[in-house]
């Protein structure tokens, strides 16, 4: 399995968490108010976790290095 559970997971509540502060036009990040670019931030890295770790462990990937 190339994206492991946790991974996704961590991923998928990055994107809710983005995804809901977006929504409701308040941003906090552990008590503090944040800028809303911040979010936008947070969820590109959540779409980019699954996306990398797919590519980085791609058999094709580790192909190369074995001649």
């Amino acid at each position: 399995m190339r994206i492991k559970p946790a991974e996704i997971a961590i991923s998928l509540a990055m994107i809710i968490t983005s995804i809901l502060s977006l929504s409701s036009g308040e941003s906090y990040f552990k008590g503090f108010p944040v800028y809303g670019w911040v979010e936008y931030i947070i969820l590109s890295g959540g779409i980019a976790i699954p996306v990398l770790s797919w590519f980085l462990r791609s058999p094709s990937r580790n192909q190369g290095n074995n001649k």
